[in-house]
């Protein structure tokens, strides 16, 4: 897959991510750090982005769902 959506369970963000995803027919790989705490820590060092969901495009960190809104509503994630 060409994204990435690091999420936790019970996260309504991580929930839309996927379903945004999903409904623009856009492959992703997801990784939940619910359980995950040394793994979170590392995203969070190298993202300084303390919150999930983190979704990467393209290799490419680009921020939690608000993010992933914006790039969708300039057309940018066809």
């Amino acid at each position: 897959p060409d994204s990435i959506i690091y999420s936790k369970d019970h996260c309504p963000q991580c929930t839309d991510g996927r379903n945004l995803l999903t409904t623009l027919g856009l492959p992703f790989e997801e990784i939940d750090l619910t359980n995950d705490v040394e793994k979170l820590k590392e995203l969070v060092e190298k993202t300084k982005h303390r919150t999930v969901p983190q979704i990467f495009i393209n290799s490419k960190f680009i921020g939690g769902f608000d993010s992933l809104v914006k790039i969708h509503e300039a057309g940018e994630l066809k």
